[in-house]
């Protein structure tokens, strides 16, 4: 089972997976290919 975070927003609570968290980090990180990815560039 995957660990799962619950976090909140204006919508109300969202749950995220590991690697949903992972992954949004992963992009907005600038020394990762996945940021570089994420734009098409």
């Amino acid at each position: 089972m995957k660990n799962v975070e619950k976090l909140y927003c204006k919508m109300g609570p969202r749950d995220y997976s590991q690697d949903d968290l992972d992954n949004h980090a992963n992009q907005l990180n600038p020394n990762n290919d996945e940021y570089w990815n994420s734009r098409g560039l």
